[in-house]
């Protein structure tokens, strides 16, 4: 894995100085967070990093890329036996469903399915705001 040094906005990757946009930089500190802790072995930390950089390119409105990565945690939790850590993804990834345009939000529910999760819960108004925290 080539070397990666993040000073602020610029890093230096492979011999080459780059400049992030502000929307890069936190994708790139969970990133190395998530190599940091795929390294130690930590299923827990690997999860929770996961959930945040899905939870990130959801924002960013990068829905079908952001599954993938949202359903890795649900189903770590699921095994962590962290039903908080589940519950909250899972509520991310129903929120990501209703911010996706309508022509995604079936792809993201087969998405889920195909996961072996089963059909997607419904969630709550009072449970819908305690989902994100990246």
């Amino acid at each position: 894995m080539p070397e990666i040094v993040v000073l602020n906005r610029y890093y230096y990757k492979s011999g080459v100085f780059c400049i992030q946009s502000e929307k890069e930089i936190p994708i790139t500190w969970y990133r190395m967070s998530l190599a940091i802790e795929e390294k130690q072995g930590n299923g827990h930390g690997v999860a929770s990093k996961y959930g945040k950089l899905s939870v990130l390119a959801g924002l960013q409105g990068h829905h079908e890329e952001s599954a993938p990565w949202l359903i890795k945690p649900v189903v770590a939790f699921l095994r962590c036996n962290d039903p908080h850590g589940e519950r909250r993804d899972t509520l991310n990834f129903l929120m990501m469903v209703r911010r996706a345009p309508e022509d995604v939000q079936a792809k993201l529910v087969a998405i889920w399915r195909d996961a072996g999760l089963g059909e997607l819960p419904e969630a709550s108004p009072q449970q819908s705001s305690a989902g994100t925290e990246p």
